[in-house]
């Protein structure tokens, strides 16, 4: 139940983080939940391969680990995805100030 949470307000952090920087709205949503739920999707097979195979029921260990595992893989596209869009703000920047500059 926290994980569907979580999903949910990555989303929702993605889609503001794109609006705020005028990108796609919806890749970048959907990049945020994809990238919040790949532990997620680890877990259920490593899960599924282990029980049938040996029968361990550790699945809520897992899922402990794998919150905030996705929360730092969340946090490191976040920082990916600022770099990425202030540079290009920068250099949209830098060429409209280029533009200005006449030569009386």
């Amino acid at each position: 139940m926290v994980a569907i949470l979580l999903i949910i307000i990555a989303g929702i952090y993605f889609h503001t983080l794109a609006q705020k920087h005028k990108e796609n709205v919806w890749l970048s949503t959907s990049l945020g939940v994809l990238v919040y739920s790949i532990p997620f999707i680890i877990l259920m097979i490593f899960t599924g391969l282990s029980f049938f195979s040996t029968g361990l029921k550790f699945i809520s260990t897992l899922e402990l680990i794998s919150i905030p595992t996705s929360i730092f893989l969340t946090y490191i596209l976040r920082k990916i995805l600022i770099t990425i869009w202030e540079n290009k703000e920068s250099k949209k920047n830098n060429s409209e100030i280029i533009d200005d500059i006449s030569f009386d």
